[in-house]
């Protein structure tokens, strides 16, 4: 997927050649299996609906519940890497960490830091 305002000097081109990439939730089905090494975590959020496509971008999950103002989202990140903590440090109060209470807590530790 690209961002079409980061590109430059786009050019039309009549033949095109594209490679299939697998769906979203096959990515992440694959990521659970036996060969994957990298341990997952499984992070569950509620989310504010003013910012849906923004989390849609840069958490990339799946959408568990919806009503009016907020939606339940589920996804899955590698425990040892970082940048998905700070896209959802991103986020501020526009979303709650509701899973795991790790997460919670360490959110609270290190914002108390901040300060």
């Amino acid at each position: 997927m690209y961002k079409l305002v980061r590109m430059e000097d786009i050019e039309l081109v009549k033949d095109m050649q594209a490679q299939p990439h697998p769906a979203l939730r096959e990515t992440i089905a694959s990521m659970h299996d036996e060969k994957h090494q990298q341990p997952m975590i499984e992070i569950r959020l509620r989310c504010d609906k003013a910012k849906k496509l923004s989390i849609l971008e840069y958490l990339p999950g799946e959408i568990l519940r919806e009503d009016k103002k907020t939606f339940l989202y589920r996804l899955y990140v590698p425990k040892d890497e970082h940048f998905w903590y700070a896209n959802l440090l991103a986020f501020g109060d526009r979303i709650e960490v509701l899973q795991p209470i790790t997460l919670r807590k360490r959110i609270y530790e290190d914002s108390k830091r901040w300060i």
